[in-house]
C-alpha cells in the first residue's frame, strides 16, 4: 500500500472482453494427459520386456511359441481378459467375496502387461527369428515398436487394454 495517489497513464483498451475457453484448456489438458500416458506405459513396457527375455530367455521362448496357436491364445486370452474382470467384480458384490474379488483383480493387473510383453514377442517373431539372446531383443521391439505400439496411437482401436487381453494367456503357456 501506498499513501500517494496512483498516477495512471492516458489511455484506452479497445475490443471485446470474452469469456476463458474452458473447453479449449479441458481439451489440452486431456491431450497432455493421454500423451503423457502414453510414454509412460511405453517406456514401462519396455523395461518390462526387456527384464522379462534377459532373465528369463526360456519362457520368452515359450510364450512365442504359444502364440503360433492363434485360437487357443484368443480364447484364453478374452476368458481372462474379459469374464475374469466380471467374475472379479461379481464376487466383490458378497461381503465375504472380497478379499478374493481384490486378489482376482490385483491378479489381472500383474497378468496383463506380461501378457502384452508376450503379445510384443509374438509379433515380433514374424520379423526376427534366432534363438540368441540379441534375436529375442530384436523380436521384442519389432513387435513392441512397429505393431503394438504404433496400434495404440489409434484413437478407439488401439486400446492397451484389448491388446494385452487378447494375448494375455501367451505368455502362461
Amino acid at each position: 500500500m501506498s499513501r500517494r495517489d496512483p498516477h495512471i497513464a492516458p489511455g484506452t483498451v479497445e475490443g471485446e472482453v470474452r469469456g476463458v475457453d474452458l473447453r479449449g484448456i479441458f481439451t489440452g489438458v486431456i491431450i497432455g494427459f493421454l500423451a503423457y500416458l502414453w510414454l509412460a506405459v511405453t517406456i514401462s513396457i519396455a523395461i518390462l520386456g526387456l527384464a522379462f527375455v534377459g532373465l528369463l530367455p526360456r519362457a520368452a521362448d515359450t510364450a512365442a511359441a504359444a502364440g503360433k496357436r492363434v485360437g487357443a491364445s484368443f480364447g484364453w486370452g478374452l476368458l481372462i481378459g474379459v469374464a475374469g474382470p466380471l467374475i472379479g467384480i461379481l464376487v466383490l458384490a458378497t461381503v465375504l467375496g472380497l478379499p478374493l474379488g481384490f486378489t482376482m483383480l490385483s491378479g489381472l493387473n500383474v497378468l496383463a502387461p506380461l501378457g502384452y510383453v508376450a503379445a510384443c514377442l509374438i509379433f515380433g517373431r514374424w520379423f526376427v527369428k534366432g534363438t540368441s539372446n540379441r534375436a529375442r531383443v530384436g523380436a521384442f521391439f519389432a513387435g513392441f515398436g512397429i505393431l503394438l505400439r504404433l496400434i495404440a496411437l489409434i484413437p478407439g482401436v488401439g486400446t492397451d487394454r484389448v491388446v494385452r487381453g487378447v494375448h494375455l494367456t501367451a505368455s502362461e503357456r
